[in-house]
């Protein structure tokens, strides 16, 4: 199986530059005749730098998020009759939310509608528009907005400008999360509402007996998408009983049965990317043992590949190394390669293909005190295509975060796992349990070279104001962890050498909880920094708590947020360039075991003001 991961992803990057080159030219251009840019210089038409222009302001644009419609069995889509399986689900409660930190904004709110909704759909007559409370006093520096949840997708369009100024700027963020007491879909669903994107990789989910994972993609847009889809298995990529390609039109969603067409993959992975509009996906995973419902949630999308892979706020039960329930960690070197079938092949061909290892993996769990060491579990080897998960079963309960360090750029993820508690009426259905799914957080981004390719040796890492919108009737735990700042791999590979290493009894065989000097004097060397600033925001907008957080490179803390109140946004903004990432794990009340995890939303900048010359060819 040869490799092509590298070359199929340097052309991607460079398609995805061209349109974004593409798509900024058509979003300057402010009047036929003339060519603009944010930036101090300008090219003209005959290709020359000119050091001069008319600066002109922008108004602010509109952007939107897109939130997953509510979980259903596949029975209530149209592709799918199962009969008296709809018997064991009852009645799932959808839950939306949308917050506005600062500004002067506003939001409005439209239906995308279920895939049998789609030709009542009338995109030229929008729903009726609600907008969010306006009150931004001193006492109201923040707005809540419960909506009434609904099985249909939910899509936000947002007004106002999206600047990284604690001042000025405007925060929006939004989660939808559906709830169901019993039946097969019982447990906690959420996930963040997200920006539609060109490219998107969903890393988890299964299609082996007892599971089922819908993949659901949406267009918000006005004009059609064509979407590829490319799913890997625990034998590479997976050729499709089906098209690969599908249509979406404007304003509607689709939805597939993975199980469908890339049946029994105890392990997958999915790379979804559109042409002719942006689309959000994600899949709808379920699983049941028997009649016992193990669990569902949202699998949002992850971060690109790279040689550095960071997933916070992974909570990890007390669990034996060989628990099959145990907290796992999910990999895959995306290749592209055709899909070999091997059914096809001759005895010989079949007999000589074998899997490639093309480097490694090394991975870092960490909590409070430092690196938790994993005996057997602190390197993989990797193979091309291939979806490899880790057990991590064996370490101390809690939350802790992950770093996955690689010689070679891949994707990643988490799932987690918690016991419900048995229902004394209903014995013969065992105990249930639910489960979250944590993707990546692009805390490592790949620089792009003057050629357009990925440099794989460098990082690059971004400003990180995010928000957290916290559904009504949920408790939430906020999970926070600072990262080893480092421009290239070598920096980094050293900055985690220098963590501190915590073993503890349950780790290994021949594991002890007794430090060498060496361990010591790292500890002694591991010194916290001012990180972040961390607020904390009530249903009504009003400003419940704000706290400076300092940490060390590679330390995990956590916070108990019913002990701030009834939070409902939570805001965490950057301090003296530190490096970190968050998310809220939360679960109901009402549901014992229940799980899932909200990662932040984070707005991009958008220039205020453009450059602008005459220009003889634009508009032409």
């Amino acid at each position: 199986m040869s490799v092509k991961t590298k070359e199929q992803l340097e052309k991607r990057t460079q398609r995805l530059s061209a349109i974004a080159r593409t798509t900024s030219a058509l979003i300057a251009v402010g009047a036929i005749g003339y060519l603009a840019t944010t930036g101090d210089t300008l090219i003209n038409d005959t290709g020359n730098l000119v050091t001069s222009g008319t600066q002109v302001n922008v108004a602010a644009p509109a952007t939107q998020l897109i939130c997953p419609a509510g979980t259903t069995l596949n029975s209530q889509d149209t592709r799918t009759d199962l009969g008296e399986f709809n018997s064991t689900q009852e009645a799932t409660r959808y839950r939306n939310a949308a917050s506005l930190v600062g500004g002067q904004g506003n939001t409005s709110f439209q239906d995308l509608g279920m895939p049998q909704d789609t030709e009542q759909q009338d995109n030229n007559n929008p729903k009726p528009a609600t907008s969010l409370p306006k009150n931004f006093g001193p006492q109201n520096p923040a707005a809540y907005a419960h909506i009434q949840g609904s099985p249909n997708a939910l899509a936000m369009r947002i007004n106002g400008r999206f600047i990284s100024d604690p001042e000025s700027g405007q925060y929006t963020s939004a989660a939808a999360t559906s709830t169901t007491q019993d039946g097969d879909l019982r447990g906690l669903s959420g996930a963040t509402c997200a920006t539609p994107q060109s490219e998107q990789w969903l890393v988890g989910g299964s299609t082996a007996t007892g599971t089922s994972s819908k993949l659901v993609i949406q267009n918000p847009s006005l004009t059609p998408a064509t979407v590829t889809v490319t799913l890997w298995g625990p034998s590479g990529r997976v050729e499709l009983a089906g098209s690969e390609t599908y249509l979406i039109p404007a304003g509607e969603q689709i939805s597939t049965l993975l199980e469908g067409i890339a049946p029994e993959q105890r392990r997958i992975a999915v790379h979804v990317q559109s042409r002719g509009a942006l689309v959000q996906a994600y899949l709808q995973y379920n699983e049941l043992d028997g009649l016992t419902p193990l669990g569902t949630d949202y699998i949002s999308s992850s971060a690109g590949p790279s040689r550095a892979q960071a997933i916070t706020g992974v909570y990890l039960k007390q669990a034996a190394v060989d628990d099959p329930q145990a907290a796992t960690i999910r990999l895959v070197v995306p290749n592209f390669d055709a899909p070999q079938n091997l059914a096809e092949q001759s005895e010989e061909d079949a007999a000589e293909v074998t899997d490639e290892v093309v480097g490694k993996a090394r991975i870092y769990l960490l909590n409070a005190q430092g690196h938790v060491v994993m005996f057997g579990a602190e390197e993989l080897d990797l193979v091309s295509g291939q979806v490899q998960d880790i057990n991590l079963g064996g370490a101390p309960e809690g939350y802790y975060s992950v770093l996955v360090e690689s010689d070679v750029p891949l994707i990643a993820g988490a799932r987690a796992n918690k016991a419900g508690t048995q229902n004394p009426d209903q014995p013969l259905l065992g105990t249930p349990s639910d489960l979250a799914w944590v993707g990546a957080s692009p805390v490592y981004a790949h620089p792009v070279d003057d050629s357009g390719h990925d440099n794989t040796d460098a990082f690059t890492t971004q400003a990180t104001i995010g928000t957290v919108t916290i559904p009504q009737g949920l408790q939430s735990t906020l999970t926070v962890t600072a990262f080893p700042h480092a421009e290239n791999i070598a920096a980094l590979d050293s900055q985690l050498d220098a963590i501190p290493r915590v073993y503890t009894p349950v780790a290994g065989a021949q594991a002890t909880t007794q430090e060498t000097e060496a361990a010591a004097a790292a500890r002694e060397a591991w010194k916290a920094n001012p990180t972040a600033a961390v607020l904390l925001y009530d249903g009504n907008g009003n400003k419940l708590n704000e706290f400076p957080l300092n940490l060390a490179p590679g330390q995990t803390k956590t916070f108990d947020l019913k002990k701030f109140g009834d939070v409902r946004i939570v805001q965490v903004n950057q301090k003296e360039h530190a490096l970190f990432d968050w998310s809220i794990a939360a679960s109901s009340e009402d549901i014992s075991g229940s799980h899932t995890v909200l990662q932040p939303h984070y707005n991009t900048e958008e220039p205020t003001q453009l450059w602008v010359i005459r220009s003889a060819q634009a508009g032409m």
